[in-house]
């Protein structure tokens, strides 16, 4: 859980002054982020998920 919650942020963190992400960085992302929902992980990752999906995706 903590691998994964360390690897949204970083991806976070590296788009979130342009607020536009690579597709493939965005799927990843979410895949990521099911897999921590799924094992039970708590709310934090929400708003930082909720950001990302609002984020203009680079074709």
């Amino acid at each position: 859980m903590c691998v994964l919650r360390q690897l949204m942020l970083d991806i976070y963190y590296r788009y979130k002054d342009t607020q536009s992400i690579p597709q493939y960085e965005a799927q990843n992302f979410m895949k990521m982020y099911e897999a921590y929902k799924a094992r039970g992980g708590n709310s934090f990752m929400d708003e930082v998920y909720a950001h990302v999906t609002t984020w203009e995706l680079e074709i």
